[in-house]
């Protein structure tokens, strides 16, 4: 699956932004998630949240606060992971910008 958008923050030339997202499916455990390898996706009563693989990396999360911010961010307690195996799936993202894709072209 890949998808387009204008990366955040991006200079007046709206730097394109291709990302490949790569879903992995349901998480059987929170000791799977890998820190800067596996976004998280969680859908628990009838609300979803999505955090890129990122997020915890740039904002310096550790496991737990992580979880903590996807629940957040489908506006769902905090806490809810440590109360219940909620429902989430885990998946990777690869970024490449259009002028790194551009050089890639050139070079071959």
């Amino acid at each position: 699956h890949r998808e387009h958008d204008h990366a955040a923050g991006a200079d007046d030339a709206q730097e394109l932004v291709d990302r490949r997202i790569d879903a992995l499916g349901g998480m059987k455990d929170y000791d799977e998630i890998e820190i800067g390898k596996h976004g998280l996706i969680i859908e628990e009563y009838g609300r979803r949240g999505l955090l890129l693989p990122q997020v915890p990396v740039e904002h310096n999360m550790d496991k737990e606060e992580y979880l903590d911010a996807i629940c957040q961010k489908a506006g769902l307690p905090q806490d809810l992971w440590r109360q219940k195996k909620v429902n989430m799936e885990l998946f990777t993202a690869t970024v490449f910008s259009e002028k790194e894709s551009e050089t890639d072209n050139a070079a071959s």
